[in-house]
Protein backbone atom coordinates (compact mmCIF):
# COMPACT_ATOMS: atom_id res chain seq x y z
CA UNK A 1 0.00 0.00 0.00
CA UNK A 2 2.94 2.34 0.58
CA UNK A 3 4.53 1.90 -2.82
CA UNK A 4 2.13 4.12 -4.82
CA UNK A 5 2.66 6.97 -2.34
CA UNK A 6 6.43 6.45 -2.54
CA UNK A 7 6.27 6.49 -6.34
CA UNK A 8 4.25 9.69 -6.32
CA UNK A 9 6.78 11.26 -3.99
CA UNK A 10 9.64 10.22 -6.25
CA UNK A 11 7.84 11.59 -9.30
CA UNK A 12 7.19 14.89 -7.55
CA UNK A 13 10.84 15.08 -6.49
CA UNK A 14 11.97 14.49 -10.08
CA UNK A 15 9.46 17.00 -11.43
CA UNK A 16 10.66 19.67 -9.01
CA UNK A 17 14.28 18.93 -9.87
CA UNK A 18 13.54 19.36 -13.56
CA UNK A 19 11.80 22.64 -12.81
CA UNK A 20 14.85 23.86 -10.90
CA UNK A 21 17.12 22.95 -13.80
CA UNK A 22 14.89 24.71 -16.33
CA UNK A 23 14.78 27.89 -14.25
CA UNK A 24 18.50 27.74 -13.61
CA UNK A 25 19.20 27.38 -17.32
CA UNK A 26 17.23 30.53 -18.05
CA UNK A 27 19.12 32.38 -15.33
CA UNK A 28 22.49 31.14 -16.57
CA UNK A 29 21.88 32.20 -20.17
CA UNK A 30 22.33 35.92 -19.48
CA UNK A 31 25.50 38.01 -19.30
CA UNK A 32 25.52 38.05 -15.48
CA UNK A 33 25.02 34.30 -15.19
CA UNK A 34 27.88 33.77 -12.72
CA UNK A 35 26.32 36.19 -10.24
CA UNK A 36 23.05 34.23 -10.08
CA UNK A 37 22.58 32.72 -6.62
CA UNK A 38 20.87 29.59 -5.37
CA UNK A 39 18.49 31.82 -3.42
CA UNK A 40 17.46 33.65 -6.61
CA UNK A 41 16.75 30.38 -8.41
CA UNK A 42 14.76 29.11 -5.44
CA UNK A 43 12.73 32.32 -5.34
CA UNK A 44 11.78 32.01 -9.03
CA UNK A 45 10.86 28.36 -8.61
CA UNK A 46 8.82 29.26 -5.54
CA UNK A 47 10.57 27.04 -3.01
CA UNK A 48 12.69 27.62 0.08
CA UNK A 49 16.44 27.82 -0.28
CA UNK A 50 16.74 24.80 1.98
CA UNK A 51 14.57 22.78 -0.41
CA UNK A 52 16.99 23.61 -3.20
CA UNK A 53 19.77 21.93 -1.24
CA UNK A 54 17.78 18.72 -0.99
CA UNK A 55 18.15 18.53 -4.78
CA UNK A 56 21.56 20.09 -5.40
CA UNK A 57 24.41 20.52 -2.94
CA UNK A 58 25.65 23.70 -4.60
CA UNK A 59 25.33 25.94 -7.62
CA UNK A 60 28.27 24.06 -9.14
CA UNK A 61 26.23 20.88 -8.97
CA UNK A 62 23.51 22.60 -10.99
CA UNK A 63 26.10 23.62 -13.59
CA UNK A 64 27.26 20.02 -13.73
CA UNK A 65 23.79 18.53 -14.11
CA UNK A 66 22.85 20.93 -16.90
CA UNK A 67 26.06 20.15 -18.75
CA UNK A 68 25.71 16.40 -18.30
CA UNK A 69 22.13 16.56 -19.60
CA UNK A 70 23.36 18.54 -22.61
CA UNK A 71 26.20 16.13 -23.37
CA UNK A 72 23.92 13.11 -23.02
CA UNK A 73 21.46 14.60 -25.50
CA UNK A 74 24.28 15.55 -27.88
CA UNK A 75 25.70 12.03 -27.81
CA UNK A 76 22.30 10.48 -28.56
CA UNK A 77 21.84 12.96 -31.39
CA UNK A 78 25.18 12.05 -32.97
CA UNK A 79 24.64 8.32 -32.57
CA UNK A 80 21.41 8.41 -34.54
CA UNK A 81 21.89 11.37 -36.89
CA UNK A 82 24.53 10.38 -39.41
CA UNK A 83 24.71 7.40 -41.72
CA UNK A 84 27.15 6.20 -44.33
CA UNK A 85 30.84 5.61 -43.73
CA UNK A 86 34.29 7.06 -44.02
CA UNK A 87 34.93 10.74 -44.62
CA UNK A 88 31.30 11.57 -45.31
CA UNK A 89 30.11 10.11 -42.02
CA UNK A 90 32.84 11.86 -40.02
CA UNK A 91 32.03 15.15 -41.73
CA UNK A 92 28.37 14.64 -40.86
CA UNK A 93 29.19 13.97 -37.20
CA UNK A 94 31.29 17.12 -36.91
CA UNK A 95 28.73 19.30 -38.62
CA UNK A 96 25.87 17.85 -36.58
CA UNK A 97 27.76 18.54 -33.36
CA UNK A 98 28.29 22.18 -34.35
CA UNK A 99 24.61 22.57 -35.16
CA UNK A 100 23.48 21.00 -31.92
CA UNK A 101 25.57 23.45 -29.92
CA UNK A 102 24.44 26.56 -31.75
CA UNK A 103 20.79 25.47 -31.61
CA UNK A 104 21.09 25.33 -27.81
CA UNK A 105 22.56 28.78 -27.02
CA UNK A 106 21.29 28.79 -23.43
CA UNK A 107 23.83 26.08 -22.58
CA UNK A 108 26.76 28.06 -23.90
CA UNK A 109 28.05 29.52 -20.63
CA UNK A 110 27.63 26.49 -18.40
CA UNK A 111 29.07 24.00 -20.89
CA UNK A 112 32.13 26.17 -21.47
CA UNK A 113 32.58 26.66 -17.74
CA UNK A 114 32.28 22.95 -17.01
CA UNK A 115 35.13 22.19 -19.42
CA UNK A 116 37.54 24.02 -17.14
CA UNK A 117 39.95 21.88 -15.15
CA UNK A 118 39.46 23.94 -11.99
CA UNK A 119 35.74 23.14 -12.19
CA UNK A 120 36.16 19.42 -12.80
CA UNK A 121 38.57 18.96 -9.91
CA UNK A 122 36.01 20.38 -7.44
CA UNK A 123 33.26 17.91 -8.35
CA UNK A 124 32.22 15.19 -5.94
CA UNK A 125 33.05 11.60 -6.80
CA UNK A 126 29.67 10.80 -8.36
CA UNK A 127 29.53 13.80 -10.70
CA UNK A 128 33.21 13.42 -11.58
CA UNK A 129 32.59 9.80 -12.54
CA UNK A 130 29.62 10.81 -14.69
CA UNK A 131 31.74 13.36 -16.56
CA UNK A 132 34.48 10.77 -17.06
CA UNK A 133 31.90 8.32 -18.41
CA UNK A 134 30.37 10.74 -20.94
CA UNK A 135 33.86 11.83 -22.03
CA UNK A 136 34.70 8.19 -22.62
CA UNK A 137 31.52 7.72 -24.65
CA UNK A 138 32.46 10.58 -26.98
CA UNK A 139 36.01 9.26 -27.19
CA UNK A 140 34.74 5.80 -28.09
CA UNK A 141 32.48 7.20 -30.81
CA UNK A 142 35.37 9.01 -32.48
CA UNK A 143 37.77 6.10 -31.91
CA UNK A 144 35.43 3.70 -33.70
CA UNK A 145 34.94 6.06 -36.65
CA UNK A 146 38.65 6.70 -37.04
CA UNK A 147 39.53 3.02 -36.68
CA UNK A 148 37.05 2.08 -39.39
CA UNK A 149 38.34 4.87 -41.61
CA UNK A 150 41.94 3.79 -41.18
CA UNK A 151 41.02 0.19 -41.96
CA UNK A 152 39.20 1.35 -45.09
CA UNK A 153 42.19 3.41 -46.18
CA UNK A 154 40.38 6.77 -46.11
CA UNK A 155 42.05 8.09 -42.93
CA UNK A 156 45.78 8.26 -42.40
CA UNK A 157 47.25 5.63 -40.06
CA UNK A 158 48.17 8.21 -37.43
CA UNK A 159 47.91 7.74 -33.68
CA UNK A 160 44.19 7.83 -32.96
CA UNK A 161 44.59 9.58 -29.61
CA UNK A 162 46.44 12.41 -31.35
CA UNK A 163 43.77 12.66 -34.02
CA UNK A 164 41.01 12.84 -31.43
CA UNK A 165 42.87 15.50 -29.46
CA UNK A 166 43.34 17.58 -32.60
CA UNK A 167 39.67 17.27 -33.58
CA UNK A 168 38.52 18.18 -30.07
CA UNK A 169 40.78 21.23 -29.77
CA UNK A 170 39.84 22.55 -33.21
CA UNK A 171 36.15 21.95 -32.62
CA UNK A 172 36.01 23.82 -29.33
CA UNK A 173 38.14 26.67 -30.65
CA UNK A 174 35.91 27.08 -33.69
CA UNK A 175 32.80 26.83 -31.53
CA UNK A 176 34.01 29.73 -29.39
CA UNK A 177 34.55 31.84 -32.50
CA UNK A 178 31.15 30.89 -33.86
CA UNK A 179 29.35 31.66 -30.62
CA UNK A 180 31.13 34.97 -30.14
CA UNK A 181 30.65 35.93 -33.80
CA UNK A 182 34.32 36.80 -34.13
CA UNK A 183 34.81 35.16 -37.51
CA UNK A 184 35.51 38.53 -39.12
CA UNK A 185 33.93 38.03 -42.50
CA UNK A 186 30.50 37.55 -40.91
CA UNK A 187 30.06 34.23 -42.67
CA UNK A 188 26.72 32.52 -42.56
CA UNK A 189 26.92 29.84 -39.81
CA UNK A 190 26.45 27.06 -42.38
CA UNK A 191 29.37 28.32 -44.44
CA UNK A 192 31.52 28.68 -41.36
CA UNK A 193 30.69 25.14 -40.21
CA UNK A 194 31.39 23.77 -43.68
CA UNK A 195 34.79 25.47 -43.87
CA UNK A 196 35.84 24.43 -40.38
CA UNK A 197 34.74 20.85 -41.03
CA UNK A 198 36.93 20.76 -44.15
CA UNK A 199 39.84 22.19 -42.16
CA UNK A 200 39.42 19.59 -39.40
CA UNK A 201 39.32 16.67 -41.82
CA UNK A 202 42.13 17.76 -44.15
CA UNK A 203 45.04 16.56 -41.94
CA UNK A 204 43.61 13.09 -41.34
CA UNK A 205 42.13 11.99 -44.67
CA UNK A 206 44.33 10.16 -47.15
CA UNK A 207 43.17 12.48 -49.93
CA UNK A 208 43.45 15.92 -48.29
CA UNK A 209 40.37 17.20 -50.14
CA UNK A 210 37.16 15.75 -48.71
CA UNK A 211 35.35 13.65 -51.28
CA UNK A 212 32.26 15.66 -52.20
CA UNK A 213 30.47 12.50 -53.32
CA UNK A 214 30.69 11.12 -49.79
CA UNK A 215 29.44 14.25 -48.06
CA UNK A 216 25.91 14.62 -46.74
CA UNK A 217 23.73 17.08 -48.68
CA UNK A 218 23.83 19.66 -45.89
CA UNK A 219 27.66 19.68 -46.10
CA UNK A 220 27.76 19.92 -49.88
CA UNK A 221 25.62 23.05 -49.75
CA UNK A 222 27.12 25.55 -47.27
CA UNK A 223 24.13 27.84 -47.72
CA UNK A 224 21.76 25.22 -46.36
CA UNK A 225 19.67 27.00 -43.75
CA UNK A 226 19.39 25.85 -40.14
CA UNK A 227 16.01 24.23 -40.60
CA UNK A 228 16.37 21.13 -38.46
CA UNK A 229 15.48 22.68 -35.13
CA UNK A 230 16.41 20.12 -32.51
CA UNK A 231 15.66 20.98 -28.91
CA UNK A 232 17.23 19.32 -25.94
CA UNK A 233 13.81 18.38 -24.61
CA UNK A 234 12.74 16.40 -27.69
CA UNK A 235 16.14 14.74 -27.96
CA UNK A 236 16.10 13.68 -24.34
CA UNK A 237 12.58 12.28 -24.53
CA UNK A 238 13.25 9.97 -27.44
Amino acid sequence: MLQPATSRKAREFARREEEILNVALECFSGEDWESVTVAQIADIVGIAKGTMYSHFASKHDIYARLTLDFYTALLKNLQRACHGSGVGRMAGLIEQAFRFYIQQPKYRCVTQYCEREDFRCKLDADLSARFDAIDQDFYQLLHEELTLGISAGVFKPLAIDQQILGLKCTFHGALTVLWCNRNGEQQHPDEFIHNVTQFMLAPIVVNTSVNEAEQPNHIKNPNHMLTQKQTLETTSNE
